[in-house]
Protein backbone atom coordinates (compact mmCIF):
# COMPACT_ATOMS: atom_id res chain seq x y z
CA UNK A 1 0.00 0.00 0.00
CA UNK A 2 2.45 2.28 0.68
CA UNK A 3 4.37 1.60 -2.62
CA UNK A 4 1.41 2.10 -4.38
CA UNK A 5 0.94 5.93 -2.67
CA UNK A 6 4.49 6.96 -3.68
CA UNK A 7 3.56 5.58 -7.04
CA UNK A 8 0.41 7.94 -6.83
CA UNK A 9 2.47 10.78 -5.70
CA UNK A 10 4.98 10.44 -8.72
CA UNK A 11 2.43 10.57 -10.83
CA UNK A 12 0.66 13.79 -9.40
CA UNK A 13 4.33 15.01 -9.32
CA UNK A 14 4.32 14.55 -12.99
CA UNK A 15 1.78 15.79 -12.96
CA UNK A 16 2.04 18.76 -11.80
CA UNK A 17 4.84 19.19 -13.93
CA UNK A 18 2.96 18.82 -17.15
CA UNK A 19 0.79 21.57 -15.61
CA UNK A 20 3.29 24.01 -15.03
CA UNK A 21 4.68 23.31 -18.35
CA UNK A 22 1.05 23.65 -20.30
CA UNK A 23 0.67 27.15 -18.04
CA UNK A 24 3.97 28.34 -19.99
CA UNK A 25 2.51 27.07 -23.34
CA UNK A 26 -1.21 28.39 -23.16
CA UNK A 27 0.86 31.46 -21.75
CA UNK A 28 2.28 31.84 -25.12
CA UNK A 29 -0.35 31.03 -27.49
CA UNK A 30 -2.35 33.63 -25.83
CA UNK A 31 -0.18 36.17 -26.95
CA UNK A 32 0.34 35.32 -30.18
CA UNK A 33 -1.92 38.03 -31.88
CA UNK A 34 -0.29 40.91 -29.50
CA UNK A 35 2.97 39.35 -30.90
CA UNK A 36 1.64 39.60 -34.42
CA UNK A 37 1.05 43.09 -33.82
CA UNK A 38 4.13 44.50 -32.00
CA UNK A 39 6.22 42.53 -34.24
CA UNK A 40 4.72 43.97 -37.97
CA UNK A 41 4.01 47.36 -35.88
CA UNK A 42 8.62 47.16 -35.18
CA UNK A 43 8.56 45.91 -38.72
CA UNK A 44 6.83 49.03 -40.21
CA UNK A 45 8.58 51.28 -37.89
CA UNK A 46 11.82 50.44 -39.81
CA UNK A 47 10.50 52.56 -42.73
CA UNK A 48 9.50 55.42 -41.28
CA UNK A 49 10.01 58.04 -44.08
CA UNK A 50 10.44 55.61 -46.98
CA UNK A 51 8.34 55.79 -49.79
CA UNK A 52 7.25 52.39 -49.84
CA UNK A 53 5.69 52.59 -53.74
CA UNK A 54 2.95 50.49 -52.93
CA UNK A 55 4.65 47.94 -50.75
CA UNK A 56 2.36 47.77 -46.95
CA UNK A 57 3.75 45.59 -44.60
CA UNK A 58 0.21 45.18 -42.57
CA UNK A 59 -1.25 44.45 -45.49
CA UNK A 60 -1.46 40.38 -44.79
CA UNK A 61 -2.37 41.29 -41.17
CA UNK A 62 -6.12 40.21 -41.22
CA UNK A 63 -5.04 36.95 -42.84
CA UNK A 64 -2.00 35.73 -40.06
CA UNK A 65 -4.18 37.14 -37.21
CA UNK A 66 -7.01 34.39 -39.05
CA UNK A 67 -4.49 31.38 -38.72
CA UNK A 68 -2.90 32.87 -35.55
CA UNK A 69 -6.80 32.03 -33.99
CA UNK A 70 -7.08 28.92 -35.61
CA UNK A 71 -3.99 27.56 -33.92
CA UNK A 72 -5.13 29.19 -30.78
CA UNK A 73 -8.19 27.29 -31.36
CA UNK A 74 -6.86 24.56 -31.88
CA UNK A 75 -4.56 24.98 -29.19
CA UNK A 76 -7.59 25.76 -26.50
CA UNK A 77 -9.40 22.37 -27.48
CA UNK A 78 -6.69 20.11 -26.28
CA UNK A 79 -5.85 22.47 -23.75
CA UNK A 80 -9.57 21.58 -22.08
CA UNK A 81 -8.93 18.47 -22.83
CA UNK A 82 -5.29 18.74 -20.68
CA UNK A 83 -7.15 20.30 -18.12
CA UNK A 84 -9.55 17.55 -17.67
CA UNK A 85 -7.15 14.55 -17.64
CA UNK A 86 -4.83 16.09 -15.29
CA UNK A 87 -6.91 17.48 -12.42
CA UNK A 88 -8.55 13.91 -12.22
CA UNK A 89 -4.90 12.80 -11.38
CA UNK A 90 -4.98 15.49 -8.91
CA UNK A 91 -8.34 13.71 -7.23
CA UNK A 92 -7.27 12.37 -4.03
CA UNK A 93 -9.85 9.44 -4.92
CA UNK A 94 -7.73 8.25 -7.69
CA UNK A 95 -6.19 5.18 -7.76
CA UNK A 96 -2.69 4.90 -9.06
CA UNK A 97 -3.71 2.82 -12.66
CA UNK A 98 -6.03 5.42 -13.23
CA UNK A 99 -3.69 8.31 -12.28
CA UNK A 100 -0.66 6.83 -14.49
CA UNK A 101 -3.14 6.16 -17.60
CA UNK A 102 -5.08 9.77 -16.83
CA UNK A 103 -1.18 11.42 -16.28
CA UNK A 104 -0.27 9.48 -19.71
CA UNK A 105 -3.50 10.90 -21.49
CA UNK A 106 -2.43 14.26 -20.31
CA UNK A 107 1.04 13.87 -21.68
CA UNK A 108 -0.30 12.96 -25.21
CA UNK A 109 -2.26 16.15 -25.04
CA UNK A 110 0.60 18.29 -24.11
CA UNK A 111 2.43 16.65 -26.89
CA UNK A 112 -0.53 17.99 -29.14
CA UNK A 113 0.01 21.36 -27.21
CA UNK A 114 3.76 21.70 -27.38
CA UNK A 115 3.34 21.03 -31.76
CA UNK A 116 0.74 23.62 -31.67
CA UNK A 117 2.91 26.15 -29.77
CA UNK A 118 5.63 25.37 -32.05
CA UNK A 119 3.39 25.85 -34.87
CA UNK A 120 2.52 29.79 -33.70
CA UNK A 121 6.12 30.34 -32.91
CA UNK A 122 6.96 29.13 -36.47
CA UNK A 123 3.93 31.23 -37.82
CA UNK A 124 5.36 34.14 -36.52
CA UNK A 125 8.83 33.57 -37.43
CA UNK A 126 7.32 32.87 -41.02
CA UNK A 127 5.21 35.95 -40.64
CA UNK A 128 8.92 38.15 -40.26
CA UNK A 129 10.53 36.64 -42.84
CA UNK A 130 7.77 36.60 -45.42
CA UNK A 131 7.88 40.21 -45.48
CA UNK A 132 11.50 40.54 -45.37
CA UNK A 133 11.57 38.59 -48.43
CA UNK A 134 8.37 40.65 -49.72
CA UNK A 135 9.96 43.73 -49.11
CA UNK A 136 13.59 43.49 -50.36
CA UNK A 137 12.26 41.95 -53.84
CA UNK A 138 9.87 44.99 -54.06
CA UNK A 139 12.79 47.67 -53.43
CA UNK A 140 15.23 45.34 -54.90
CA UNK A 141 12.78 45.84 -58.31
CA UNK A 142 12.83 49.56 -57.33
CA UNK A 143 16.37 50.13 -57.47
CA UNK A 144 16.55 48.75 -60.38
CA UNK A 145 13.82 51.10 -61.89
CA UNK A 146 16.03 54.02 -60.50
CA UNK A 147 19.05 52.41 -62.30
CA UNK A 148 17.42 52.27 -64.83
CA UNK A 149 16.11 56.12 -64.70
CA UNK A 150 19.75 57.39 -64.04
CA UNK A 151 21.23 55.36 -66.74
CA UNK A 152 19.22 57.13 -68.97
CA UNK A 153 20.03 60.68 -67.47
CA UNK A 154 23.59 59.60 -67.82
CA UNK A 155 23.06 58.71 -71.62
CA UNK A 156 21.49 62.39 -72.13
CA UNK A 157 23.93 63.64 -70.17
CA UNK A 158 26.26 62.06 -72.77
CA UNK A 159 24.64 63.35 -75.66
CA UNK A 160 24.58 66.58 -74.23
CA UNK A 161 27.64 66.86 -73.82
CA UNK A 162 28.60 65.54 -77.10
CA UNK A 163 26.71 68.04 -78.38
CA UNK A 164 28.08 70.81 -76.81
CA UNK A 165 31.55 69.88 -77.86
CA UNK A 166 30.67 69.17 -81.67
CA UNK A 167 29.01 72.84 -81.58
CA UNK A 168 31.74 74.36 -80.17
CA UNK A 169 34.45 72.67 -82.40
CA UNK A 170 32.24 74.07 -85.48
CA UNK A 171 32.89 77.58 -84.15
CA UNK A 172 36.63 77.19 -85.08
CA UNK A 173 35.52 77.24 -89.05
CA UNK A 174 33.25 80.25 -88.83
CA UNK A 175 34.65 83.85 -89.47
CA UNK A 176 31.20 85.42 -89.57
CA UNK A 177 30.80 86.98 -85.92
CA UNK A 178 27.24 86.47 -85.98
CA UNK A 179 27.58 83.07 -87.04
CA UNK A 180 29.66 82.35 -84.24
CA UNK A 181 27.34 83.64 -82.03
CA UNK A 182 24.54 81.98 -83.19
CA UNK A 183 26.44 78.42 -82.81
CA UNK A 184 27.70 79.88 -79.48
CA UNK A 185 24.11 80.24 -78.04
CA UNK A 186 22.93 76.81 -79.39
CA UNK A 187 25.90 75.14 -77.38
CA UNK A 188 25.58 77.26 -74.59
CA UNK A 189 21.57 76.07 -74.59
CA UNK A 190 22.28 72.68 -74.24
CA UNK A 191 24.61 73.14 -71.55
CA UNK A 192 22.26 74.47 -69.78
CA UNK A 193 20.03 71.00 -70.13
CA UNK A 194 23.16 69.52 -69.44
CA UNK A 195 23.67 71.21 -65.68
CA UNK A 196 19.80 70.98 -65.51
CA UNK A 197 19.72 66.88 -65.35
CA UNK A 198 18.81 66.32 -61.52
CA UNK A 199 20.31 62.85 -60.04
CA UNK A 200 21.83 63.47 -57.06
CA UNK A 201 18.05 62.51 -55.52
CA UNK A 202 18.49 59.01 -57.25
CA UNK A 203 21.93 58.97 -55.53
CA UNK A 204 20.67 59.69 -52.60
CA UNK A 205 17.05 57.53 -52.64
CA UNK A 206 19.10 54.10 -53.83
CA UNK A 207 21.40 54.79 -50.50
CA UNK A 208 18.32 55.64 -48.36
CA UNK A 209 16.75 52.46 -49.95
CA UNK A 210 19.94 50.16 -49.30
CA UNK A 211 19.67 51.95 -45.83
CA UNK A 212 16.57 49.85 -45.18
CA UNK A 213 17.02 46.86 -46.98
CA UNK A 214 19.69 46.31 -44.53
CA UNK A 215 17.43 47.06 -41.53
CA UNK A 216 15.25 44.55 -43.19
CA UNK A 217 17.52 41.83 -42.98
CA UNK A 218 18.92 42.88 -39.41
CA UNK A 219 15.40 42.15 -38.17
CA UNK A 220 15.04 38.28 -39.03
CA UNK A 221 18.90 37.83 -37.97
CA UNK A 222 20.81 38.55 -41.18
CA UNK A 223 23.59 40.95 -40.88
CA UNK A 224 25.94 42.86 -43.30
CA UNK A 225 29.59 42.56 -43.69
CA UNK A 226 29.85 45.39 -46.40
CA UNK A 227 29.80 49.03 -45.55
CA UNK A 228 26.88 50.46 -47.18
CA UNK A 229 27.75 54.28 -46.13
CA UNK A 230 27.35 56.88 -48.93
CA UNK A 231 31.39 57.40 -49.24
CA UNK A 232 31.96 53.49 -49.03
CA UNK A 233 29.53 53.62 -52.23
CA UNK A 234 31.19 56.05 -53.91
CA UNK A 235 34.58 53.91 -53.34
CA UNK A 236 33.37 50.77 -53.71
CA UNK A 237 31.32 52.13 -57.24
CA UNK A 238 34.69 53.36 -58.94
CA UNK A 239 36.32 50.07 -58.66
CA UNK A 240 36.87 48.65 -62.07
CA UNK A 241 35.65 45.14 -61.01
CA UNK A 242 32.25 46.12 -58.67
CA UNK A 243 32.42 43.98 -54.97
CA UNK A 244 29.74 42.21 -54.05
CA UNK A 245 27.83 42.17 -51.01
CA UNK A 246 29.04 40.42 -48.28
CA UNK A 247 27.22 38.96 -45.18
CA UNK A 248 28.33 37.68 -41.76
CA UNK A 249 26.93 34.16 -42.72
CA UNK A 250 24.27 32.56 -45.32
CA UNK A 251 22.01 29.97 -43.93
CA UNK A 252 19.10 28.47 -45.14
CA UNK A 253 16.43 31.11 -45.45
CA UNK A 254 12.97 29.05 -45.82
CA UNK A 255 9.48 28.90 -44.61
CA UNK A 256 7.88 26.60 -42.39
CA UNK A 257 4.29 27.14 -42.80
CA UNK A 258 4.01 29.84 -45.05
CA UNK A 259 3.76 29.83 -48.60
CA UNK A 260 5.09 32.24 -50.85
CA UNK A 261 2.36 33.50 -53.77
CA UNK A 262 3.17 34.85 -57.01
CA UNK A 263 6.93 35.60 -57.43
CA UNK A 264 8.86 32.26 -56.12
CA UNK A 265 12.22 34.44 -56.39
CA UNK A 266 10.82 36.18 -53.03
CA UNK A 267 13.10 33.20 -51.55
CA UNK A 268 16.26 34.01 -53.14
CA UNK A 269 16.64 36.69 -50.07
CA UNK A 270 20.69 36.79 -50.36
CA UNK A 271 20.67 37.12 -54.31
CA UNK A 272 18.02 39.69 -54.00
CA UNK A 273 20.04 41.94 -51.55
CA UNK A 274 22.57 41.41 -53.74
CA UNK A 275 20.94 42.06 -56.99
CA UNK A 276 19.69 45.31 -55.11
CA UNK A 277 23.26 46.15 -54.38
CA UNK A 278 24.67 46.26 -57.77
CA UNK A 279 21.76 48.56 -58.78
CA UNK A 280 22.89 50.74 -56.07
CA UNK A 281 26.70 50.85 -57.47
CA UNK A 282 25.26 51.38 -60.79
CA UNK A 283 23.40 54.48 -59.67
CA UNK A 284 26.60 55.85 -58.00
CA UNK A 285 28.67 55.13 -60.94
CA UNK A 286 25.81 56.81 -63.34
CA UNK A 287 25.74 59.38 -61.24
CA UNK A 288 28.86 59.99 -61.14
CA UNK A 289 29.63 59.90 -64.75
CA UNK A 290 26.80 62.57 -64.84
CA UNK A 291 28.83 64.71 -62.58
CA UNK A 292 32.18 64.51 -65.03
CA UNK A 293 29.92 64.96 -67.95
CA UNK A 294 28.54 68.13 -66.91
CA UNK A 295 31.98 69.71 -65.34
CA UNK A 296 33.59 68.74 -68.73
CA UNK A 297 30.45 70.69 -70.49
CA UNK A 298 30.85 73.62 -68.33
CA UNK A 299 34.28 73.39 -68.78
CA UNK A 300 34.32 73.77 -72.54
CA UNK A 301 31.39 76.39 -72.65
CA UNK A 302 32.82 78.70 -70.44
CA UNK A 303 36.43 78.43 -72.44
CA UNK A 304 34.60 78.89 -75.81
CA UNK A 305 32.21 82.30 -74.43
CA UNK A 306 35.84 83.53 -73.13
CA UNK A 307 36.90 83.28 -76.36
CA UNK A 308 34.09 84.83 -78.31
CA UNK A 309 34.07 87.46 -75.43
CA UNK A 310 38.19 88.02 -76.29
CA UNK A 311 37.47 88.16 -79.85
CA UNK A 312 34.63 90.16 -80.18
CA UNK A 313 36.81 92.87 -78.01
CA UNK A 314 39.39 92.60 -80.36
CA UNK A 315 37.28 92.94 -83.05
CA UNK A 316 35.74 95.89 -81.70
CA UNK A 317 39.19 97.34 -81.01
CA UNK A 318 40.15 96.92 -84.89
CA UNK A 319 37.32 98.77 -85.89
CA UNK A 320 37.81 101.54 -83.45
CA UNK A 321 42.02 101.48 -84.86
CA UNK A 322 40.65 101.68 -88.40
CA UNK A 323 38.49 104.25 -87.72
CA UNK A 324 41.70 106.42 -86.21
CA UNK A 325 43.72 105.46 -89.24
CA UNK A 326 40.70 107.00 -91.66
CA UNK A 327 40.53 109.97 -89.35
CA UNK A 328 44.32 109.92 -89.32
CA UNK A 329 44.19 110.20 -93.43
CA UNK A 330 42.03 112.84 -92.79
CA UNK A 331 43.48 115.09 -90.60
CA UNK A 332 46.76 114.71 -92.56
CA UNK A 333 45.24 115.52 -95.47
CA UNK A 334 44.16 118.63 -93.96
CA UNK A 335 47.33 119.66 -93.13
CA UNK A 336 48.72 118.78 -96.29
CA UNK A 337 46.39 121.04 -97.18
CA UNK A 338 47.05 123.90 -95.08
CA UNK A 339 50.97 123.26 -95.82
CA UNK A 340 50.48 123.82 -99.25
CA UNK A 341 47.93 126.32 -98.74
CA UNK A 342 50.44 128.17 -96.42
CA UNK A 343 53.51 127.60 -98.98
CA UNK A 344 51.42 129.65 -101.69
CA UNK A 345 50.38 132.36 -99.29
CA UNK A 346 54.55 132.88 -98.46
CA UNK A 347 54.71 133.54 -102.66
CA UNK A 348 52.62 136.28 -102.73
CA UNK A 349 54.45 139.69 -102.39
CA UNK A 350 52.56 142.81 -101.18
CA UNK A 351 53.80 146.28 -102.12
CA UNK A 352 52.09 149.10 -99.91
CA UNK A 353 54.33 152.16 -101.15
CA UNK A 354 51.90 153.75 -103.35
CA UNK A 355 49.03 153.01 -100.99
CA UNK A 356 48.81 156.54 -100.15
CA UNK A 357 48.99 157.83 -103.74
CA UNK A 358 46.17 154.67 -105.07
CA UNK A 359 43.47 155.21 -101.91
CA UNK A 360 41.89 157.62 -99.69
CA UNK A 361 43.82 158.05 -96.28
CA UNK A 362 41.13 156.28 -94.20
CA UNK A 363 40.91 153.33 -96.81
CA UNK A 364 44.83 152.95 -96.74
CA UNK A 365 44.80 152.85 -93.66
CA UNK A 366 42.50 149.98 -92.92
CA UNK A 367 43.99 147.85 -95.46
CA UNK A 368 47.25 148.11 -93.72
CA UNK A 369 45.96 147.79 -90.55
CA UNK A 370 44.33 144.23 -92.10
CA UNK A 371 47.65 143.41 -93.54
CA UNK A 372 49.24 143.86 -90.21
CA UNK A 373 46.55 141.38 -88.67
CA UNK A 374 46.75 138.86 -90.74
CA UNK A 375 50.54 138.49 -90.61
CA UNK A 376 50.27 138.56 -86.95
CA UNK A 377 47.99 135.67 -87.10
CA UNK A 378 49.83 133.74 -89.17
CA UNK A 379 52.92 134.42 -86.91
CA UNK A 380 51.18 133.34 -83.67
CA UNK A 381 49.35 130.40 -84.85
CA UNK A 382 50.75 128.12 -87.46
CA UNK A 383 54.30 128.57 -90.08
CA UNK A 384 55.36 125.71 -92.35
CA UNK A 385 57.86 124.38 -89.00
CA UNK A 386 55.51 124.03 -87.24
CA UNK A 387 53.06 122.07 -89.74
CA UNK A 388 55.83 119.91 -90.71
CA UNK A 389 56.63 118.95 -86.77
CA UNK A 390 52.63 118.14 -86.45
CA UNK A 391 53.00 116.25 -89.44
CA UNK A 392 55.77 113.76 -87.62
CA UNK A 393 54.36 113.52 -84.73
CA UNK A 394 50.63 112.46 -86.06
CA UNK A 395 52.53 109.87 -88.13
Amino acid sequence: KELTEHKIIFEVGLTERLIEIVKNRKSYVDTTKELLNSSLNNFASLFDGLDLKGYNPKANLEMYTQKLNTIHNEFMASHKIFDEKSKKVLDKDVNFTEAKTLREEAQKEDVTLKNKEEEAKSYLSDIKKKESFEFILHMKEKLNQISKMCEQQYEQADKGYSEVKTSIDRIANLNDENSIADVLKEANDKNEQVQNLTHYTYKNEAQNVLRHMAKSANFIGINLVTGIQPTELSSQASESTTPELKFESEGEMKLEILTLSGNTTKLDYYKNMKDAYQSVLSIFKYSHGIDEKQRESQKITESANGSYLNNKEINEFKGRLNNVKSKQTAISNKIDNATTLLHNLNKIKTDDKNYDTILEKDASEELKRRRDSFNQEMKNTVDGLKLKEIQEKFN
